[in-house]
């Protein structure tokens, strides 16, 4: 089990290699992290919470959602992003729906034929960003990016230039999120060493979800 889970992580490892661009990597003090799943221990919610409350959202028409493919608390508000209705919904601290931000309404205000497209073509989940100290939703689309408020209102359009997120390290080294120099192959994020040296990582195409050329999910198995 152990040389297995090593050769695994190898080849997860070999596109990233496969696939960066020219750049160096220090690997100097790489550490080396051994797991053993026979002596593997569970624990009980209560070894980590002190407390824990169930809140109970709305349910209406317009509030349903199936599958839950990310959740993140903002504010005391719950974002979720729903892969069934292939929407992103709002709730309030206590579980009060506040509005769904769905595909069509996406392309609408995108400009795209939301007939013409595929579901995963129009948009794709969503991130939370701060903007002078206000938390507000991005969602990405073929054209940009939108950006709504925790109401679900629109607030601004973005372009991808206008969007690459920066992360300076002492170093000098910059981390890059959604880097490209075409808009045709896309990298999740890219490194750029002190010296200007750039490498890439997890590369994409921009018309993965269009071209249904990626994997997001599947059909339960029950034990």
């Amino acid at each position: 089990m152990k040389y297995f889970i090593k050769l695994h992580l190898l080849l997860l490892l070999l596109p990233l290699i496969s696939f960066s661009q020219n750049g160096r990597i220090d690997s100097t003090n790489v550490k080396k992290l051994r797991i053993d799943p026979n002596n593997a221990r569970g624990a009980s919610a209560s070894a980590f919470f002190d407390k824990v409350d169930f809140i109970p959202l709305e349910t209406n028409k317009m509030s349903l959602f199936g599958e839950i493919i990310k959740l993140e608390v903002v504010n005391g508000k719950y974002v979720i992003f729903d892969m069934d209705t292939w929407s992103v919904l709002i709730f309030g601290a206590t579980g009060k729906f506040i509005t769904r931000i769905s595909a069509k309404n996406v392309a609408d205000l995108s400009g795209l034929d939301y007939g013409k497209e595929n579901t995963g073509g129009v948009f794709n989940g969503f991130t939370v960003s701060s903007v002078a100290g206000e938390k507000l939703i991005d969602i990405s689309s073929k054209k940009g990016i939108l950006r709504f408020d925790l109401e679900g209102k629109l607030r601004d359009r973005l372009s991808f230039e206008q969007y690459q997120r920066t992360i300076n390290l002492g170093d000098g080294t910059r981390i890059i999120t959604d880097f490209s120099r075409d808009r045709e192959i896309c990298y999740e994020f890219a490194v750029v060493s002190g010296q200007g040296d750039t490498t890439g990582y997890l590369p994409y195409s921009i018309k993965r979800y269009e071209a249904d050329d990626y994997y997001i999910g599947g059909n339960r198995i029950n034990v």
